[in-house]
């Protein structure tokens, strides 16, 4: 898949009335690219760990290009720019998300909600602990994991939710017909990483996050 159309399903799968900052998009650009690769023809991007975790600057570059092509609007009411899709752009994305597997695309919906509902902090962490290589160069010495990143954790469990249900959607793409009981394993598995996602939100918020002034 181009770069470009994958920035683009990317700030789709949000909403027409998403706005995404940049850091936000890097993030979640970086797991959909780490987690569903298969379906993208993937890895589609070389994200490298830097002082706010993982980054590619060719996102900055497709985000860029959308912009000229009209399908992505940046505002700088704010203390960050927020990019949001246009009615065009809407058309063109929403129309890709159509074309992919129903699973898929809510994957893609849910992570990109998830990624907007959490704080800058809580995305680290959770990024941090699951893939702790990309903690290496992270400003904050407090956001990173002491190895092992613990398996158990809320943020590890609920990206590792998201892994389940597009491992058992990369086992459908393996074996034609589908086989009996998948739609019940993805059901569970999607419910499982639904109710972590809500636990983590839970205790990043009352427990073990200090946010930065």
């Amino acid at each position: 898949m181009q770069r470009s159309n994958m920035v683009l399903l990317a700030v789709a799968a949000g909403g027409r009335e998403a706005h995404f900052n940049a850091a936000q998009l890097q993030k979640l650009l970086f797991l959909v690219d780490k987690e569903a690769p298969q379906w993208f023809d993937g890895p589609v991007f070389d994200f490298r760990p830097c002082q706010y975790g993982p980054f590619d600057e060719a996102v900055c570059r497709e985000l860029d290009d959308l912009i000229q092509r009209g399908f992505i609007q940046v505002g700088h009411g704010g203390a960050y720019p927020r990019y949001s899709i246009t009615p065009s752009g809407y058309t063109h994305g929403s129309s890709m998300l159509e074309g992919l597997p129903s699973s898929l695309r809510r994957y893609l919906e849910e992570a990109a909600q998830w990624v907007l509902s959490v704080t800058f902090t809580q995305l680290l962490l959770a990024i941090y602990n699951r893939y702790p290589e990309m903690a290496v160069n992270s400003v904050d010495p407090h956001l990173v994991p002491s190895p092992p990143a613990p398996p158990s954790s809320p943020a590890s469990s609920f990206l590792a939710g998201m892994a389940r249900t597009l491992d058992l959607m990369g086992d459908l793409r393996e074996r034609q017909p589908k086989p009996r009981g998948f739609s019940q394993d993805f059901a569970a598995a999607y419910s499982d990483w639904r109710a972590v996602g809500n636990d983590i939100r839970a205790v990043m918020d009352s427990a073990w996050i200090a946010e930065s002034p």
